[in-house]
């Protein structure tokens, strides 16, 4: 079955492709609301639906170039309780995501943040976040042991 993709797709597809796909993955895509049903009639509305898409990205590209300008190439720290270099705990996407909004007032989705599994020892590790297809802004996570001084 051909269909117009209306979202991207993890699996290298993108948003306008005409892919030509087995029919039970079609029935998802269609339900989900990803693609339509490649035909002169849903070629037509799919340009009035690219001309939408096309004005969101470029409001979206200019917010995020506004967080990224804040956020890139900064360095956010922890302070956690260890022994031997390993954390009794862990630190996870939430926690830098709460991290970001309580110092810098920025509200960004967990899911826009990427970084190696959980940070379960102390060090520098590096993150990303994934604000727009065309921007990508780099952070440093420093995890310290925290000392009798910082718990006062």
């Amino acid at each position: 079955m051909k269909v117009i993709l209306t979202k991207n797709i993890k699996k290298g597809a993108k948003f306008g492709d005409i892919k030509e796909i087995a029919f039970g993955y079609a029935k998802y895509l269609l339900k989900q609301g990803w693609a339509l049903i490649y035909n002169e009639q849903n070629a037509k509305k799919f340009e009035s639906i690219k001309k939408k898409e096309i004005t969101k990205l470029a409001v979206e590209k200019t917010d995020a170039e506004a967080i990224v300008a804040v956020l890139n190439n900064k360095e956010i720290k922890f302070k956690e309780k260890a022994q031997d270099g390993k954390l009794y705990g862990s630190i996870t996407i939430a926690d830098v995501a709460k991290y970001i909004k309580d110092e810098f007032k920025i509200d960004i989705d967990k899911k826009k943040i990427g970084m190696q599994d959980h940070l379960k020892e102390l060090g520098s590790f590096n993150a990303h976040i994934n604000l727009h297809p065309d921007l990508e802004c780099k952070m440093t996570i420093l995890v310290e042991e925290e000392t009798e001084k910082d718990e006062k």
